[in-house]
């Protein structure tokens, strides 16, 4: 079906979407997972910038882990390798952007090693990482501008979503399933529905990894 073609009926939208199907054999899934830093002795969000902040932790992951960094200026703002990356959010929180899996053990291994690699070169720095939605103590004013180092948009979105600085979508788990076309309202939702049976044992394991 080209591209310029009207749309007359339900069969022209289903080939629409069937001719960017991928094969069955390249289905999987992957995950996002966000998590929100603080300070372990008071509770109050890091700040990008000094030695006990979003910028050391990250510069520790480059120079220890071999994550590859991107700037914006002079300012890292993600870090990437072959297979995922790790982002700046609002409110001081990183995401994990992971790779597609065909195995949902697999994923979850990527999750648990990704938090190990966080908590490990956090707890140096007397950072904890809350698997939660807002900061708990500190207000919007509180919290570090993005916009110092390159993430303006995302901070103008902050301050439209209250003033304890809740982050623009809930820190936890999204999924990003790889396969494009669906042959029933069955398969729509099976990659999505299992995944997210996952989220109460990374909940739990995260919550008892951090002093609450």
């Amino acid at each position: 079906m080209g591209k310029d073609r009207a749309l007359t009926g339900a069969a022209d939208l289903q080939d629409y979407f069937e001719a960017g199907s991928k094969p069955r054999e390249d289905w999987g899934v992957g995950i996002e997972y966000e998590r929100v830093g603080v300070f372990t002795d008071t509770g109050r969000a890091i700040p990008y910038h000094g030695q006990r902040s979003l910028s050391a932790l990250l510069a520790r992951l480059v120079s220890r882990e071999g994550w590859r960094p991107r700037y914006s200026g002079p300012h890292i703002i993600a870090l990437e390798n072959d297979l995922a990356a790790i982002h700046l959010e609002p409110g001081g929180q990183l995401e994990l952007s992971g790779a597609v899996h065909r195995r949902l053990l697999d994923l979850r291994e990527e999750v648990l090693h990704w938090a190990s690699q966080i908590q490990s070169h956090s707890e140096p720095l007397g950072i904890t990482w809350l698997g939660i939605g807002l900061q708990p103590f500190s207000a919007l004013s509180d919290i570090e501008g993005l916009a110092e180092y390159g993430s303006g948009a995302l901070r103008a979105s902050s301050l439209r979503a209250g003033s304890r600085g809740p982050v623009p979508g809930l820190p936890g788990v999204r999924t990003k399933c790889s396969n494009d076309v669906h042959r029933s309202e069955r398969n729509l939702h099976r990659p999505r529905r299992d995944p997210f049976r996952q989220i109460p044992g990374i909940g739990v394991w995260g919550a008892s990894r951090h002093p609450g």
